[in-house]
């Protein structure tokens, strides 16, 4: 959704809904016990855990997401009618699921966030 400010400054943002990822499965024959099994006591061996982009992706509420999404909010401006300038930030969230619940708590998704900011130059083929 977005919303023109003046003729030439919009204002936008954009966020996933619903959809499909997919990807490769990854091998980490590595995996150890995380150091509060350590300080338990608890020193099994590694393990190898397979794991695998999670497929589906649901917006739901905060930390309840499951899969991968991605927002953006974006400030535009147009230098000319076709030429223009973008500055924004995008929020982008990545899952991967495991063949097995690890951990003390017998998890089986882990998800990364990343914030960054961005700067864009855009030109528009056709008519607006």
């Amino acid at each position: 959704m977005g919303y023109d400010i003046t003729k030439k400054l919009s204002l936008s943002f954009d966020i996933d809904v619903v959809g499909l990822s997919f990807g490769s499965e990854n091998d980490y024959k590595s995996f150890g016990r995380g150091k509060a099994l350590q300080a338990q006591g608890q020193l099994l061996p590694n393990q190898s855990v397979v794991s695998s982009p999670t497929t589906l992706n649901v917006l739901l509420v905060g930390d309840n997401d499951i899969g991968s999404l991605n927002s953006t909010l974006s400030l535009s401006y147009d230098v000319t009618i076709r030429l223009g300038i973008d500055l924004g930030a995008g929020l982008v969230f990545t899952e991967h699921t495991t063949n097995d619940k690890i951990g003390y708590d017998g998890n089986d998704r882990f998800r990364n966030k990343n914030m960054m900011g961005y700067l864009g130059v855009y030109y528009l083929l056709g008519e607006k």
